[in-house]
C-alpha cells in the first residue's frame, strides 16, 4: 500500500464530531468513495461511513473496464491502482453456446481489498471524515435535517444530505421502501488461486 493509504484513520461512531455535515454518504465502496472525494475535494464537510473496518474485502470479480479507469484517472488514483493491480489488453467471452468475442482495450483486475482501501484512502486526503458505524435508520428531522442512527450506538449522525451507497447490502434501503425486488436476484462466489500459468486475457 501507498503511504496515503497507511496514514488515514477510520474513527468510530462514538468518536466523531457532534455536528451538522454536509453530506453523510452511507457505505465506502467505490461509489460512495468516489463521492466522496470529489465533494471534499469541493469544499464540503464530507463523513463517510462504513460497517466494517478497513482495509475489508468484498466479494467481487475484481476487474475494471474503461469507464471504471476513467473514473479512477479523474479521481488522481489511476497510479496508485496500477502499483497494485493487473493489467490486462484482452476480454474474452463465451456465450452459452460457445460463440467466442474478443474485446480489446485497456482492462485491469485488482483485489477489492486493495481497491476499496485505496479510494477510501483518497477521500480522507481531500478531506472526508471516514468512519465506522452500522447505519439501520435515515429518517428526516422537522426541520429538514438527516438523521443517520445506528444498531451498535444510541447517537445519531446529523447532515444535509444522504447519499447511500451500500452496493449488494439492501438492508437499509428495504427499511427506507426503496427495494421493489425482495429477493436476491444473483449468487456471488470468488476465489484466488496461484499458479505459474500466465493468463493473458479476461475469460468471461
Amino acid at each position: 500500500m501507498s503511504q496515503q493509504d497507511q496514514n488515514y484513520r477510520q474513527f468510530p461512531v462514538d468518536s466523531l464530531p457532534d455536528r451538522l455535515w454536509d453530506v453523510l454518504i452511507v457505505g465506502a465502496g467505490p461509489a460512495g468513495s468516489t463521492a466522496a472525494l470529489h465533494l471534499a475535494s469541493r469544499g464540503y464537510n464530507v463523513l463517510l461511513l462504513d460497517k466494517q473496518r478497513f482495509p475489508r474485502d468484498k466479494v467481487c470479480g475484481d476487474g475494471l473496464i474503461s469507464d471504471a479507469i476513467r473514473c479512477l484517472q479523474r479521481a488522481g488514483l489511476y497510479g496508485e491502482v496500477c502499483k497494485v493491480g493487473r493489467q490486462v489488453e484482452t476480454v474474452t467471452v463465451f456465450s452459452p453456446s460457445r460463440i467466442e468475442v474478443e474485446i480489446p482495450g485497456n482492462f485491469w483486475t485488482v483485489k477489492r481489498l486493495a481497491l476499496d482501501e485505496i479510494l477510501a484512502g483518497g477521500a480522507v486526503s481531500k478531506g472526508a471524515v471516514l468512519g465506522q458505524g452500522n447505519v439501520k435508520k435515515v429518517s428526516v428531522s422537522s426541520e429538514g435535517t438527516i438523521l443517520a442512527s445506528f444498531s451498535e450506538r444510541p447517537r445519531q449522525v446529523r447532515a444535509r444530505i444522504a447519499i447511500l451507497a451500500t452496493g449488494a447490502d439492501v438492508a437499509l434501503l428495504k427499511n427506507l421502501n426503496m427495494v421493489l425486488q425482495q429477493r436476491a436476484s444473483a449468487l456471488a462466489m470468488r476465489c484466488y488461486i496461484r499458479s505459474s500459468f500466465h493468463l493473458s486475457r479476461w475469460v468471461i
